[in-house]
């Protein structure tokens, strides 16, 4: 029967080691002025209207 080189074993992934040493990059860590953020606001009502939205604190 044939060796295979990857079934059945253990393969290291490509980004491992960067992600347990704190070496990795997420987007969370990017600290740029002008980057836009947005919010899911939803009704608490099922088949409700959405009259308004009040985004003063925004």
């Amino acid at each position: 029967m044939n060796e295979y080189q990857i079934i059945g074993k253990s393969v290291p992934s490509k980004e491992g080691m960067d992600k347990v040493t704190g070496r990795a990059k997420y987007i969370d860590d990017e600290n740029e002025a002008g980057i836009l953020h947005a919010k899911l606001l939803t009704s608490k009502h099922a088949h409700a209207y959405i009259e308004g939205i009040d985004t003063s604190k925004a």
